[in-house]
């Protein structure tokens, strides 16, 4: 459970790492009764903690009911079992009013959600790493002898982290005239942008960051509150 406040209101966001192919009879077993195959993000109101309330599902397609039995052809990876998509953890970009959430979906990738408008929320982004196919990495929790994996697994917290345009400027680019003033090539004006640091099984650490064109797009999710 991760919470959140929001105009000052108490959420949490629950996760679920095995969704109903977790239950009695496995992936066919949930699709008999109807249930989600995969697990996915609820949202949850406990501003009153004795009526909690689900106020958003986060789902992706195949975390929804009525795609589970095309689900049960999805192969299995050599040396593996088929490849999961389960809702493992999710951190939002900031912790009073945040605008947007990085949930890591196991084999589904890193997925960002616009969480602006809690009764709308949406899909906006998303990364998924190399495959590691038949690498030997003894380091990796998915790695065994033989085996040929054509999806990576993304499943801890990420990291949101800040990166302001212009700061630092000594830093940036200097002019090696030893006196630490370099001619930065920072700007100022520019908009806020935000890197998501992350790990996966088969590729390790890796840091990610949206493009200027979407950050463009999307400034409002971007933008301090306290600006």
């Amino acid at each position: 459970m991760y919470p959140i406040t929001i105009h000052g209101r108490h959420y949490v966001v629950s996760s679920d790492e095995s969704g109903g192919a977790g239950g009695a009879g496995g992936l066919a077993g949930a699709c008999a009764r109807g249930a989600s195959p995969y697990g996915y993000p609820n949202i949850i109101d406990i501003t009153d903690e004795k009526n909690p309330t689900i106020v958003a599902k986060l789902k992706l397609e195949v975390s929804d009911a009525a795609n589970c039995n095309l689900m049960l052809g999805d192969p299995p990876d050599k040396g593996a079992g088929a490849p999961a998509y389960n809702d493992e953890r999710c951190v939002a970009n900031r912790p009073d009013n945040p605008t947007m959430l990085a949930c890591s979906f196991q084999n589904a990738g890193l997925r960002v959600f616009d969480i602006s408008d809690l009764a709308h929320p949406k899909e906006i982004a998303y990364y998924k790493p190399p495959a590691p196919r038949d690498a030997i990495l003894p380091g990796s929790g998915s790695w065994s002898p033989g085996v040929d994996l054509t999806v990576d697994r993304i499943a801890g917290y990420a990291r949101w982290q800040k990166v302001v345009p212009g700061g630092n400027k000594a830093k940036q680019n200097g002019n090696a005239n030893g006196n630490g003033n370099g001619n930065g090539n920072g700007n100022d004006n520019k908009d806020p942008q935000f890197e998501i640091w992350t790990i996966s099984d088969g590729n390790g650490f890796q840091v990610l960051r949206f493009s200027d064109d979407f950050v463009a797009s999307h400034r409002d999710l971007f933008k301090n509150p306290d600006n």
